[in-house]
């Protein structure tokens, strides 16, 4: 389907079938205002509606609103595995079967500086975040979040050892992206600098590189600075 035609779906969707975005009772509009109040952005919005076009991995979908703006939703409390981990195409598969061109409802729980959101996500009345982590495609990350739910379907997945929870060993993606300085060099993508394993600027394009490799076909990183010799 082009883009063209899946813009003209959604909009007849929640033209349709989607209700108008729920605010908190706080925010509730006045009876004394005009049926016809210009709906706010979504930029403005606790919380809003919108079509799922695409699972970028096992925490991280895409999706369009009722204006026509693409964003992209990090789900609130949620580590899945990176797609090259081990795991990560399962966890990244599993959520786009569940959520394929579906209307979620997602409530706002941060932005950051770079407009970016995080965020729970509902389908049909379920939390998918909470359904992520009980499926075992995913950590709950309680650093950002306090959610029971989270945390007991944590448990019970571990319990139950779904998912990537039936691994002896599984490796959180926050390991996976930043191990401990195993002593050995990375290059990382099509970068032109080596760097210690440890570098915070590594990501899952990391490739293990010998010193002789390094020196010779690379320049030493100005953060993590590697051995030169």
């Amino acid at each position: 389907m082009s883009i063209r035609a899946q813009i003209i779906v959604l909009a007849v969707l929640l033209s349709a079938g989607c209700t108008k975005p729920k605010t908190s009772p706080e925010n509730e509009p006045s009876e004394t205002r005009p049926a016809t109040a210009a709906v706010k952005p979504t930029k403005a919005l606790k919380e809003f509606e919108a079509k799922v076009m695409k699972v970028i991995d096992g925490d991280t979908v895409k999706v369009v609103d009722r204006d026509f703006q693409t964003l992209l939703i990090q789900l609130n409390g949620v580590d899945a595995p990176e797609v090259p981990q081990d795991f990560g195409t399962e966890a990244r598969d599993a959520l786009a079967k569940r959520l394929k061109e579906k209307v979620v409802r997602v409530v706002i729980a941060s932005r950051d500086e770079l407009d970016r959101i995080a965020g729970e996500v509902f389908e049909g009345g379920s939390s998918i975040n909470v359904w992520v982590i009980a499926q075992g495609y995913g950590w709950y990350n309680h650093k950002y979040d306090t959610d029971e739910a989270k945390s007991v379907a944590e448990t019970e997945a571990r319990s139950a050892m779904k998912g990537l929870w039936a691994s002896e060993k599984p490796v959180p993606p926050w390991v996976w992206k930043n191990p401990p300085d195993d002593g050995r060099l990375y290059t990382q993508g099509n970068g032109t600098r080596y760097h210690c394993g440890s570098c915070e600027t590594l990501d899952g394009r990391r490739k293990a590189i010998t010193l002789e490799e390094a020196i010779k076909n690379y320049k030493p990183c100005q953060r993590c600075k590697p051995p030169q010799k």
